[in-house]
């Protein structure tokens, strides 16, 4: 790809960002996650869950549940180990795993099982994270993280025991947290764009997080290549 059509490309992220999160602010009175049932002094609440505009199939389910992952040209057969304890074939392959895009294929086929896999996932990855995993923590690829299970908040928390709520508003603080500190860091372009898309979605969707929705906002403003 040339400069010129990366340039015109995240000018075009810029504009679709925006549009979406103008959406998200008037959107957030509405949405059932507003009153979830838990709420902890110490920890953020999700009070609204973004839409995920991406294609999903509800067939990629079935493979994610018998432990098919293929992602980047690559498959990967876990059996009966975790996704995230396996080496993986390729860093291409590793950010599409830890980038959790791939939860929409679950919530698409609108099954207690699909629920409960992408739970059991989730929960899996936090117990195993590891803050030194160069691709894992990538601003990037944090931020595709963080887009993604605030996005798909309703297929993980409904019906959730309290437990993994808790473990789940602890991990996606932290995540949160990181990536204020090393968006700066990310590639210019879109990486840095994701970055700072993210923080905004995490300004917008999580409670007693209104002192960083400004700072955010001109974030995606610095991002723009114009």
């Amino acid at each position: 790809m040339s400069r010129v059509s990366v340039a015109e490309g995240t000018k075009l992220s810029v504009v679709v960002a925006r549009g979406l999160l103008g959406r998200l602010t008037s959107r957030v009175a509405t949405h059932p996650i507003v009153n979830w049932p838990f709420s902890f002094a110490k920890t953020d609440r999700i009070v609204i869950a973004p839409q995920d505009l991406r294609t999903s199939d509800a067939t990629r389910a079935g493979e994610i549940y018998a432990g098919r992952f293929a992602f980047a040209g690559k498959v990967v057969t876990c059996d009966s180990r975790s996704p995230f304890e396996i080496t993986p074939p390729t860093d291409e392959w590793a950010a599409a795993l830890l980038g959790f895009g791939w939860l929409r294929h679950l919530r698409a086929a609108e099954s207690g099982i699909s629920r409960a896999n992408a739970r059991a996932l989730v929960d899996e990855w936090i117990t195993v994270s590891d803050s030194h995993d160069p691709v894992g923590w990538r601003a990037d690829v944090v931020a595709r993280r963080i887009m993604s299970w605030l996005s798909q908040a309703p297929l993980l928390l409904d019906g959730a025991h309290v437990q993994f709520y808790r473990r789940f508003l602890r991990g996606l603080t932290r995540q949160v947290r990181h990536l204020r500190r090393t968006a700066s860091q990310a590639r210019d372009g879109v990486p840095r764009l994701q970055a700072v898309i993210a923080l905004c979605y995490a300004a917008l969707c999580m409670a007693r997080q209104q002192r960083h929705i400004q700072p955010a906002f001109r974030r995606v403003g610095a991002a723009d290549p114009a």
